[in-house]
């Protein structure tokens, strides 16, 4: 039940958010008064009942997926390290392993250290996401300080010592208030409960020392939250943690409560401050004109009046909670995304912004405020008072169509050539196009009023072009890899600055094209031509792969028969035939699609006799082709299939994916449709590309016979799609159905049928030393992969090049002459060490292996790594290969240096491509370690 009533909150998060909008939870507080004497205790007893642990295990399924990861809309989403503001960007469901769960309240300073069972380790108000290599680890658990001595950085945080010499972790500026509120709020809420002490007295004198760590400073965390008050991020985080653990952080709430405690030993103080005011403004409002925004309100009512107002806008829907005692000097340009102003109570009911960007919103909250100076008593509790206006300002007008005949030509193994006509101006002609490209197929909306500046590399996965209408319609792309898919998408727009203004609607133009190269994964293997003696079954298919074809008939046996010489569906009775088979059982079958190593291909010869199929309701003709299913019945199960019958007037081949079975027009959508072919005989190929998911359909079609003797020979291209439906699902069954009305001589036939078998591949995680600068790789740069026997002399079994990612540091190396079996990893790139892995790894034929030299040392023969910013690195230095760092590749890189050398050339240690003294330093320094390849 408990797992039920948990998952029953988070369903109603978002009825919850929609009625709590702003508003402070006031009713939780009712019985605290921070003038009662046992106000700390009153405190404490409130937020330890009601309250329901979460599991740490499921921060992701709770907190990530339903609050701290935004998305991006385009089909990722971002989660964001809190410490230095690094984002991971993630499809599908989040793993952990870059980003993890970082307990501000360190674990090992908790009491109950080291257990894992407890209420404090996994109370979310103290996990906050954060990237793993780069900041958990490096925060580890030092105390929280501002560092003067740095000795690591990534991005925004960073780890040194401050100015008495302990170390400390500094997070970014914008999270230090967040940081201070979570360790206060576990002092409080843990304190005392199984006789152990949570007060900072207790953590600087007795944990802290006990881990040699120097002592977390109060002083600074109370500052931290003064200067970085609680904003609506933090609000919204309050509400939602609560609707899933029940309680709430008191100090994101009030942050005033800060005030009234003495957190060395949760004793209470008596600050004072003036009388709070009764109530806030009313008729709070906002109006644009021009590039101005005027704020009106009524004048607060009440037995205390407010002696002034504080009013916060931004350019983003956010507020902060102004605390108790603090004063917020005036800030009046609104135009840089903040503003804060203190309004005299005395003064006009209005507050005129100006200079403001045009095409922007900008959000006001007003707070009530009796008192001066650190007297200043704030009104924050109840619904805020809250308004928004929106510059409009002058967009030129939009261009009224798009470029046509959108193509690519001149493709080669590392450019290719965009071509089109020119948009027909219309009522409004463009000004010229952005050209959008990229290696992933998701593109973000252009937005009115924001310039593009160009990004002319696509090698790194992605780029933007302006290009001028008067220019040449043609953009070529060089410098690419081999054997990758592009993906390209081109906006007229008109007009330049804030008033560019991009057409985005309708149709817009895309086209996509794969560099030319060596053919990755596109071996199939044949699954049947049905060359055997005429019967009423088909049988087993051909060897070396034999599997057995399953049928479902109207009438048995003879339904489904071997006619001919081919595979024949007919009957007089109206009804389905289906006949599939399972390949989830052959060894390199890849069942699930996106895990191949490349592309995959299927091909088959097929004939219906219908003049005008009409699909797969009852009492209709249509023919299926199952390229993959979840299922092996009629009326369940997803999947892909290429389909002729529609209950339209054409009767195109279509490439569909169906929904919950195949027997009926509705369970059926187009991903591809060709042309109308009606009861022709037709060649037909399907290829995937796990690389986008995209699709290919090509159809060949003869009124006389099967127009190729093998179907992976079709040449005729229907077009190309993208759809990950079920691409990540289980598709292991493969059939054909015949759906029918009676009628004797009608029927389907089909034959030589080819399948996918699945290349070996091995996604391999590396990092070259010198091309590492802590974060990423300098260059993408390509690598050798050879497989070698486990036993002497390890010869080669099989080799594969690809690239090393500059982000992910993995290559997917492919290969097609490997047998399942243990085999040595040796990894050879142009300046790196020659590296092995340090056993021999099992490798499973015909699916996606890994192996990761980066996460620890002994994960190379011999220890042969290097420790850089949190991963091990393959030693940099050898240009000439010879497996060994020594004088002759150090005079090789001198060299380069000296007669100033650049480009993609071996001696560029660091990946700058410019040969200089930081490339000599990486081979001087590790020969003088004698760094030298390790080979079994």
């Amino acid at each position: 039940m408990k797992n039920f009533s948990t998952n029953c909150r988070i369903g109603l998060l978002i009825l919850f958010s929609f009625l709590i909008s702003n508003e402070i939870y006031s009713q939780y507080y009712d019985l605290i008064s921070t003038s009662a004497p046992t106000f700390v205790t009153d405190l404490e007893s409130r937020i330890r009942s009601p309250y329901t642990r979460i599991s740490y295990d499921n921060f992701d399924e709770t907190n990530i997926a339903n609050f701290a990861s935004i998305n991006n809309g385009n089909g990722t989403r971002s989660v964001f390290c809190v410490y230095s503001g690094y984002e991971y960007i993630y499809t599908g469901t989040f793993t952990w392993g870059t980003m993890s769960r970082e307990h501000t309240w360190a674990h090992s300073w908790a009491p109950t250290y080291p257990s894992t069972s407890t209420d404090q380790y996994s109370d979310q108000y103290h996990l906050f996401p954060t990237n793993q290599d780069n900041a958990n680890v490096r925060r580890s658990n030092h105390p929280l300080g501002i560092v003067t001595n740095v000795t690591f950085q990534f991005l925004e945080g960073k780890v040194g010592t401050n100015a008495n010499g302990d170390i400390v972790y500094e997070p970014r500026d914008r999270h230090k208030g967040d940081a201070a509120r979570a360790l206060l709020y576990m002092s409080v809420r843990y304190d005392g409960i199984g006789g152990n002490s949570w007060t900072f007295d207790w953590l600087n004198n007795t944990r802290l020392p006990s881990l040699s760590e120097g002592p977390q400073d109060i002083n600074i965390l109370i500052s931290w939250h003064n200067q970085d008050p609680p904003d609506k991020w933090e609000v919204d985080r309050n509400n939602y943690i609560q609707s899933i653990q029940q309680n709430r952080n008191p100090f994101v709430d009030h942050p005033e409560y800060v005030n009234y405690i003495n957190f060395n030993n949760l004793t209470k103080l008596n600050p004072s401050y003036s009388v709070e005011p009764t109530n806030y403004v009313t008729a709070f409002s906002s109006s644009a004109v021009s590039s101005s925004i005027q704020v009106n309100w009524n004048d607060a009512v009440g037995a205390q009046l407010p002696s002034g107002y504080l009013l916060i806008a931004y350019n983003r829907n956010s507020y902060y909670l102004p605390i108790d005692g603090a004063v917020y000097a005036n800030d009046t340009v609104l135009s840089d995304g903040f503003a804060v102003v203190n309004i005299p109570y005395a003064n006009a009911n209005t507050y005129t912004f100006s200079n403001l960007v045009s095409n922007t919103s900008y959000y006001f909250t007003i707070f009530s405020y009796n008192g001066t100076g650190s007297l200043t008593n704030y009104k924050i509790d109840g619904a805020l008072p809250q308004s928004n206006s929106t510059i409009s300002g002058s967009l030129a007008a939009e261009p009224s169509n798009y470029i046509t005949n959108l193509a690519t030509s001149n493709i080669t193994s590392s450019s290719i050539r965009l071509n089109w006509t020119d948009a027909v101006p219309g009522v409004q002609a463009p000004s010229g196009y952005l050209v959008s490209a990229n290696n992933t197929g998701s593109f973000i909306t252009p937005s009115d009023g924001t310039v593009y500046i160009n990004d002319t590399t696509l090698s790194d996965g992605s780029a933007i072009f302006n290009i001028n209408y008067a220019a040449a319609d043609e953009l070529t792309f060089n410098n690419l890899f081999s054997n990758i898919g592009y993906y390209f998408r081109v906006y007229s727009y008109n007009g330049s600055g804030s008033q560019i203004n991009y057409k985005t609607d309708g149709i817009i133009p895309e086209v996509y094209a794969i560099t030319s190269g060596s053919p990755i994964s596109v071996s199939s293997i044949l699954l049947d031509n049905f060359n055997r003696t005429n019967s009423t079954s088909l049988g087993t298919t051909l060897p070396p792969q034999v599997v057995t074809w399953q049928e479902t008939e109207t009438v048995s046996p003879s339904s489904i028969i071997l006619s001919a010489n081919k595979s024949k569906l007919a009957s007089t009775t109206s009804g389905r035939e289906f006949a599939h088979v399972n390949l989830g059982s052959v060894i390199g079958y890849p069942s699930v699609f996106s895990n191949s190593a490349g592309q995959l291909i299927w091909a088959f010869n097929i004939r219906q006799t219908r003049l005008d199929p009409s699909g797969f309701d009852n009492n209709n003709y249509g023919t299926a082709f199952i390229l993959g299913k979840t299922s092996t019945d009629l009326t369940t199960g997803n999947g892909y299939a290429v389909v002729l019958g529609n209950s339209g007037s054409t009767d195109a081949v279509r490439l569909a994916r169906f929904t919950n079975g195949i027997n009926a027009n509705s369970r059926f959508t187009n991903i591809i449709a060709a042309g109308d072919y009606s009861n022709q005989y037709l060649s037909i190929k399907v290829i995937y590309d796990r690389t986008g998911n995209v699709w290919s359909l090509f159809v060949d079609s003869s009124s006389a016979g099967f127009p190729q003797t093998d179907p992976r020979n079709t040449a005729t291209q229907s077009g190309t799609s993208p759809d990950s439906s079920y691409t990540s699902a289980s598709l292991p069954f493969l059939g054909v159905l015949w759906n029918h009305a009676s009628g004797a001589s009608d029927s389907l036939i089909f034959d030589d049928v080819y399948v996918p078998s699945g290349s070996t591949s091995l996604n391999l995680t590396s990092v070259i030393e010198g091309f590492y600068d802590g974060v990423k790789l300098g260059i993408r740069d390509t690598a050798t992969v050879y497989l070698r026997n486990s036993g002497t002399p390890f010869a080669v079994v099989d080799s594969s090049k690809a690239v090393i990612d500059s982000l992910t540091f993995t290559g997917s190396f492919v290969f097609n002459n490997t047998v399942t079996g243990n085999y040595y990893i040796e990894m050879k790139s142009r300046n790196g060490i020659e590296t092995w892995s340090k056993l021999p790894q099992s490798i499973t034929a015909g699916t996606s292996n890994s192996y990761d030299f980066t996460a620890s040392i002994d994960k190379a023969f011999g220890n042969n790594l290097i420790l850089k910013n949190g991963k091990y690195c393959i030693y940099s230095g050898d240009p000439n290969q010879d497996g060994a760092i020594n004088l002759t590749d150090i005079i090789s890189i001198f060299n380069s240096a000296n007669s100033f050398a650049t480009g993609y050339i071996a001696t560029d240690l660091n990946g700058d491509r410019s040969v200089n003294l930081t490339d000599i330093l990486f081979a001087f320094n590790n020969s003088l370690n004698f760094i030298v390849k390790a080979v079994p």
